[in-house]
């Protein structure tokens, strides 16, 4: 430094000003940080440009054994400073680590071998860092800075020489990142070194289901625990615009008519340490319920239904009940069947003793002289230790009846071709204006138009081949079993939804029943639409859609109709849709234009599909190798970058692997 400049320094004060910023920046860094580790580097320039705002920070030596022994100073992991010149709290993110030995500048000769010395290392380690974001104008109250104060801005600042760096208390790291501070939990943050961090829940905002959501994870990731603790969380804990919302979840292997059992016993095993399991549960979980009340939406075919009947009638040995009385033993049968067996078996799996109500309820209507099961109630008490727990199964037994659907049948199958698709309408039309017939039933659709094929093919009205297309993908739709199903009609879904408002309705989706998936979204969506045009939003609903990539393939089908009315229905509406996959290569090209300008939770797969889901560098190699449970969440509901890494516990209501069989 000149003379002159000295000279300024020393009347002006500035000396005396600077030490004194340096001072209440390290007293603040002590506040908010773990540890105070080292400083910025007075011996290079920090320097912010457009795009870029890094500097380096030099570590004690003590503190590089310290932290670098529990892994939480590596690659992509945080820590906070204090800018002595703003005085701003800084968020820091690590890119760059590098350890010399004292001999690294030392002449020697190649062809030595170094010898062992540990008093070579006693050097400080240099960390290159990018300044994430500043908090701006906080309060600091005593001891302690107030984490609901102040506002977080971009770092626009270069970070001053010798301004103290330290581990973050996780309350501190929070804010700094902008997590939320409510919402669904999804479970506790993780380091990029993988280190779980009990005390800082991730919340995502439940607004942001509104914009749409993509699980991806591979098999033994932990994708479906994730799903399930999820939804848990939602339903024990969540308000959206003061209501709960409700989810409706689309079930290929049974996993969500477990959620009413209570969480399996934990095993220490290899991969597992229990001690950190119950850490995270005991910090984040404590409060989440298995559920009391569980809605099944159960499609039932021809056959199924066939074959009741006849156990009914046998069971009754020549007594012949009213119509009514005879349907409502068939609907008691049927809950006997289809839940109490299955539920008996898990209370097994689960170490549950299960008792099934005095009562089995069963709502009949005559619809057009026919009786129909409408509903099935069935009371539960499941003992665990002695202690009893109510839970009640709704039973929805359902088909889908062609004279509700009519020409929208022409979204429920995959096998229509584009063609097909859209001249149906003008086939089904032709059938009721010139042929003079009107199919109340699916196998009435395919009689008419197999004994007509001839004049129709002549007609002009649809292409020979497309007709054909229609035939072979009716009757596909027919071999189903679930369309006009005898003593049973189709519901109407929204009414449903807003029966059983926050609770979990589980549409059991068996083999060969993806028609009542399309079905049943195609009703909703169109129901969200005409209610949000009126100005009645309902209550919010989420879908959850498991298997994805089954239900909407990547090729182009006539059901991704459903999908476009989805990006046409507005945040607003309070519809949000849950994707889940093991492939997101295979997942409908327009369900990666939904979720990739907004939600993305990916668990482990390999690099080349978490690029593809969009997952940023340095995260699709941190979770590429996680183990079961890690996820990254790529959202635009998060502040900065947008990425968080989260770690959920092992399941919190019942769960088995084991997919059940059905009879």
């Amino acid at each position: 430094m000149s003379e002159d400049l000295r000279r300024f320094f020393e009347e002006a004060g500035a000396v005396r000003e600077i030490e004194e910023r340096l001072r209440r920046a390290e007293e603040i860094c002590r506040m908010i940080s773990v540890d105070v580790i080292g400083r910025v580097s007075p011996f290079e320039p920090a320097k912010a440009e457009e795009g870029k705002n890094r500097c380096a920070v030099i570590v004690s030596v003590d503190k590089v054994y310290t932290y670098g022994r529990a892994r939480s100073m590596g690659l992509g992991d945080y820590l906070v400073s204090v800018n002595p010149l703003t005085g701003d709290i800084v968020l820091l993110r690590v890119v760059t680590v590098e350890r010399a030995d004292m001999r690294v500048n030392s002449t020697r000769n190649p062809s030595d071998i170094p010898q062992r010395n540990p008093r070579t290392l006693g050097v400080p380690a240099r960390l290159e860092v990018e300044v994430i974001s500043a908090w701006v104008d906080y309060r600091v109250s005593g001891s302690r800075v107030d984490v609901n104060s102040g506002a977080i801005k971009p770092a626009t600042y270069p970070l001053e020489p010798q301004a103290p760096v330290g581990v973050p208390r996780p309350e501190i790291f929070g804010r700094l990142l902008g997590l939320p501070t409510e919402g669904v939990l999804l479970g506790c943050y993780v380091t990029s070194s993988l280190k779980p961090v009990p005390g800082l829940p991730v919340y995502f905002p439940v607004e942001g289901f509104f914009t749409h959501m993509l699980i991806a994870g591979t098999t033994g990731s932990g994708k479906t625990i994730t799903l399930k603790n999820m939804i848990a969380c939602l339903l024990n804990r969540v308000r959206y615009s003061g209501r709960v919302p409700t989810v409706i979840a689309f079930d290929t292997t049974y996993e969500f008519l477990q959620m009413v059992f209570p969480k399996p016993r934990w095993v220490q095993t290899p991969n597992v340490s229990l001690e950190e399991e119950l850490t995270i549960y005991n910090s984040l979980y404590t409060g989440v319920q298995p559920l009391s009340e569980i809605v099944l939406l159960l499609p039932v075919t021809k056959a199924e239904m066939k074959k009741l009947r006849e156990e009914v009638v046998r069971g009754l040995k020549g007594e012949v009940p009213p119509p009514e009385e005879l349907v409502r033993k068939i609907g008691e049968r049927m809950a006997r069947k289809f839940i109490i067996e299955d539920f008996m078996r898990l209370a097994d799996l689960f170490s549950v003793r299960l008792e099934v109500g005095k009562r089995i309820s069963v709502d009949v209507d005559v619809i057009e002289g026919e009786p129909v099961v409408r509903e099935i109630h069935i009371p539960l008490t499941l003992t665990q230790s002695g202690v009893p727990r109510s839970v009640t199964v709704h039973l929805i037994p359902f088909c889908l009846k062609f004279s509700k659907i009519r020409d929208r049948v022409r979204f429920l199958s995959q096998l229509f071709t584009m063609r097909a698709q859209d001249q149906f309408p003008h086939l089904l039309e032709y059938v009721e204006s010139e042929l003079g017939e009107r199919p109340e039933t699916l196998r009435d659709l395919i009689d008419i138009l197999t004994d007509n094929i001839r004049e129709i093919s002549g007609s002009g009205v649809v292409h020979r081949e497309t007709l054909f297309n229609i035939l072979r993908t009716l009757k596909s739709l027919e071999n189903t079993g679930v369309f006009d199903v005898p003593n049973l009609t189709e519901p109407d879904f929204p009414s449903i939804v807003m029966k059983y408002e926050g609770r979990l309705i589980d549409v059991c989706v068996r083999g060969g029943a993806q028609p009542v998936v399309y079905r049943i979204l195609d009703t909703l969506l169109e129901w969200k639409m005409t209610s949000y045009r009126g100005y009645m939003v309902g209550p919010p609903l989420i879908a959850v859609l498991d298997e994805a990539h089954v239900f909407f393939p990547k090729k182009k089908t006539p059901v991704e109709e459903i999908l476009e009315k989805l990006t046409r229905l507005a945040r607003k509406s309070a519809f949000g849709f849950v994707f889940a996959t093991q492939y997101p290569k295979d997942v409908s090209d327009i369900i990666y234009e939904i979720v990739l300008s907004n939600t993305r939770i990916c668990l482990r797969l390999t690099e080349k599909a978490l690029e593809t889901a969009g997952v940023p560098s340095p995260y699709d190699r941190i979770v590429a190798n996680a183990p079961d449970r890690v996820a990254v969440v790529v959202s635009n509901q998060y502040q900065g970058e947008g990425v968080v890494l989260f770690k959920t516990t092992l399941p919190i209501v019942g769960h088995y692997d084991q997919i059940l069989e059905r009879r």
